[in-house]
């Protein structure tokens, strides 16, 4: 199947995109309390597309924080640093999302496995990397994300993709 026979769409035709929130250190913990949730940052997206809860810290829960909440089947992208575009599926639990943190929901318009290939692989990573600007740090905006082009088949064809490509 060749990519250049369906239509292109854009990351945020397909997903919603949430911004994380700038938690204070001063205020996170590294013990689970009743009335927490885990905090997930950059450092936790691991180079393998999945989260690595090793050194996880907590924060209180609060009302003002629930948009702030992410969990299974949402994907986690790095906007800041030297891993700017790296991202991981968030596969169980649910977590607050720190700043410079995006979370990519998606619509039902996309497989979320279809989607998976596209966040994944390489050319959404160098995609992101070149796009970052800034100083020592870069940094990508919610924008430049959402902006992200690829190509959108039916739901019917990115099943038959994602069969293909997992090997069923």
């Amino acid at each position: 199947i060749s990519e250049s026979s369906f239509p292109l769409t854009t990351m945020g035709e397909v997903t919603n995109f949430v911004n994380g929130f700038a938690f204070r250190s001063s205020d996170m913990f590294s013990l689970k309390t009743h009335n927490s949730s885990p905090v997930l940052k950059i450092g936790n997206i691991s180079p393998l597309g999945n989260i690595d809860t090793s050194k996880i810290e907590y924060h209180e829960l609060s009302e003002n924080f629930n948009n702030f909440i992410v969990g299974e089947g949402d994907f986690v992208v790095a906007m800041t640093g030297a891993t700017v575009g790296k991202v991981a599926r968030i596969n169980s639990g649910s977590f607050l999302l720190n700043q410079r943190v995006g979370c990519l929901r998606p619509k039902e318009e996309i497989l979320p496995n279809y989607l998976k290939f596209f966040l994944i692989g390489e050319r959404f990573y160098d995609y992101c990397q070149s796009r970052a600007d800034g100083g020592a740090q870069g940094n990508i905006s919610p924008s430049e994300i959402k902006n992200y082009q690829f190509p959108l088949p039916s739901i019917e064809v990115q099943q038959q993709i994602v069969e293909e490509l997992e090997g069923y």
